[in-house]
């Protein structure tokens, strides 16, 4: 029976025109990286390509992924890239998937033979703070993005998503606008480029028809990026070779998408809804190994004394609290009330310093003009069309590039 449900399994993907995946490895310092790939069999090189996140970059969950956009990529005749791995190096689970991401759109453009104006990112559920993530940290590498469901809060509560960064890769957020609105509001208060359409309106096929009106210029004449981590200093053509706090410029003000407080108990964080009706919040996912006091299905419906309403409710609750003290929560167990003795810990936050930089260049005066904060040195990698090029930074000379290649 086994043998039999393969075997009809091959024959529909070959009657739909899709391909089974290969996996390939990449060789890469400080961490474990493979993916699933396919490239279409009569597409003429270079194609489109589609690097699709799945959740926890698990194996698993990337053959899952990839089975769910084989399909709508293939008909498309595109490139499909699902990748999976580890990162052992420093940084959290956001910088840690930047990494494996932009490590296997770069391996991946090269063995299938993508169109590097046309390389996308797509996500949906969990992986969803991935892909808004990885829009803002590593925008050089995709055209644009498309998430489907899920949410931004896990990237915006990283502290280091910039709203700067997207203006030139466009995300695509299909999910309900009441659900998204509070996140929303914020990436775009930020100046995040996110563009909400409805779930039911945008299936994977909808998604990269989205995509393939964007395509990602090498050298746009226009960049605006911002950073406080030397490991994600590139802005398309330019490199922050050297950060300098001093270096201020109130011109440009910080473009982070502002994070809640933060605020967690000391017993351990866990995963709830914020979409949950209540009474209270149910505690739906806690961490691997986790020893506290919390059970999956328990429902904490007061904190402090406070009765908790729903979902939405907890999270206000927590957003307002700014102070590390005691708390007391009152947790709903079966038939049972228990008081849960804990402290409300506040977050150490990453990259309170941030260097910005905008730049353009001029084509009618011949001119490049920079301007950022907290920068001292860069590094910039100018194309041969552009030369000779006067360079001015914060509005001062700093000398005329004859020649392509790096200056400055």
């Amino acid at each position: 029976m086994t043998l039999r449900l393969l075997v009809l399994s091959v024959w529909a993907a070959a009657a739909l025109g899709v391909q089974n995946p290969s996996e390939f490895r990449v060789s890469l310092s400080g961490g474990a990286l493979s993916y699933y790939g396919v490239r279409p069999e009569k597409a003429e090189a270079p194609v489109p390509l589609l690097i699709v996140v799945p959740p926890r970059l698990e194996r698993a969950a990337a053959l899952a992924a990839f089975e769910q956009w084989n399909g709508p990529a293939s008909s498309r005749g595109w490139a499909l890239a699902v990748p999976f791995g580890r990162w052992s190096g420093s940084g959290d689970w956001a910088d840690a998937s930047a990494r494996l991401l932009e490590a296997a759109a770069a391996d991946a453009s090269a063995r299938l033979e993508a169109d590097p104006a046309r390389v996308y990112l797509a996500a949906s559920g969990d992986a969803a703070p991935v892909a808004f993530y990885a829009a803002s940290r590593i925008p050089h590498r995709f055209a644009a993005a498309a998430v489907l469901g899920g949410d931004a809060w896990e990237a915006i509560e990283t502290n280091r998503l910039f709203g700067a960064n997207t203006a030139l890769v466009p995300v695509l957020w299909a999910a309900p606008r009441p659900a998204a609105e509070p996140a929303l509001r914020k990436l775009e208060a930020a100046g995040y480029n996110a563009v909400l359409r409805p779930p039911e309106e945008t299936p994977p096929e909808a998604a990269l028809e989205w995509l393939s009106g964007h395509r990602l210029e090498r050298y746009p004449t226009k960049v605006d990026c911002e950073t406080g981590n030397s490991a994600f200093a590139r802005c398309y053509w330019i490199q922050i070779t050297r950060f300098d706090p001093a270096q201020r410029n109130d011109a440009l003000p910080v473009s982070r998408v502002p994070p809640s407080s933060g605020a967690f108990f000391e017993f351990g964080r866990f995963g709830y809804s914020r979409t949950d009706p209540g009474p209270g919040v149910q505690v739906e996912r806690l961490p691997e190994n986790y020893r506290g006091p919390l059970r999956i299905g328990d429902r904490i419906v007061a904190v402090g004394g406070r009765p908790v309403e729903n979902g939405a409710a907890f999270q206000t609750l927590m957003d307002q609290l700014s102070e590390e003290r005691p708390a007391a929560l009152m947790v709903q167990r079966g038939g049972q009330r228990l008081r849960l003795e804990t402290r409300v810990v506040l977050p150490r936050r990453e990259e309170n310093f941030t260097a910005r930089i905008q730049a353009q260049w001029f084509p009618d005066t011949g001119e490049v003009l920079l301007i950022s904060r907290g920068v001292s040195e860069m590094r910039l990698e100018l194309p041969a069309g552009w030369l000779p090029a006067r360079l001015n930074w914060n509005g001062e000379d700093a000398g005329t590039a004859s020649r392509a290649g790096c200056w400055m």
